[in-house]
């Protein structure tokens, strides 16, 4: 088998597994404010009551629903639920969203871990093989989107700006060295400095995440830094 194009991340991810783990915070999840229930007209006549029912101020409003995608990875390890960021990464998340609703991370593996740092999966089976994924896509992280703590992004060749297809990263800390660095003319003689592209965030079950970036690893020679153990990834599926 030819050394996988996932290695390089060794030397760019070298910085981060000597560096302090950050703590941030993926935040809540946004959503539309719910509307309650306008009380009915006044009927006409002395002595009847307005119809429909009254708002009671002291009712606790109905929790909100995310304006955005929102997926599970089901793990060996436990389960992870991300709310994918449609308005500033919408050509990633349906690419995303295109390998979640064909099954193809179904029975796929955890297969790199930095301790601490970050997770990489959706690429390999349990067995190693190398899923066939589709065309490549723009690279879109100058979207804004930072890659701290809790943010999901693109794994890609860092020798090639646009090459992420359905490999994708968890950010365990902050790891501002996957920014993008912004070049006024647009010059980008080091593909890495492009940057790799956030499109969503986890909004349940980081520790299962964390747990998993702590896992004992070993090298192989055409694997780096994967897990002793399988961590398999069962299922991923949107949230209805």
């Amino acid at each position: 088998m030819a050394r996988i194009s996932f290695l390089v991340f060794a030397g760019i991810l070298l910085t981060v597994l000597v560096a302090t783990a950050g703590c941030g915070s993926g935040g809540d999840a946004p959503g539309a404010d719910s509307e309650g229930t306008a009380p009915g007209p006044a009927t006409e006549g002395v002595g009847q009551t307005p119809s429909g029912p009254s708002l009671d101020p002291a009712m606790p409003k109905p929790p909100p629903r995310p304006t955005n995608p929102v997926v599970v990875i089901e793990t060996s390890l436990g389960n992870i639920t991300l709310e994918l960021d449609r308005e500033n990464a919408r050509e990633t998340v349906d690419n995303f969203l295109g390998y979640v609703d064909r099954g193809f991370y179904d029975g796929t593996i955890i297969h790199q871990v930095f301790p601490g740092a970050v997770i990489l999966g959706g690429m390999f089976t349990a067995d190693l093989t190398e899923k066939k994924p589709g065309a490549p896509i723009r690279n879109q992280a100058d979207n804004g989107l930072k890659n701290v703590r809790g943010t999901i992004g693109m794994a890609r060749d860092p020798a090639i700006i646009d090459s992420a297809t359905s490999g994708f990263f968890i950010n365990v800390k902050d790891n501002p060295n996957y920014d993008h660095v912004p070049d006024p003319q647009g010059n980008y003689d080091r593909p890495e400095d492009y940057g790799y592209c956030v499109f969503g965030k986890v909004v349940q079950g980081m520790e299962v995440a964390e747990r998993i970036s702590n896992v004992e690893t070993q090298d192989r020679p055409d694997f780096e830094k994967i897990p002793a153990e399988t961590v398999l990834i069962k299922t991923v599926r949107r949230m209805p």
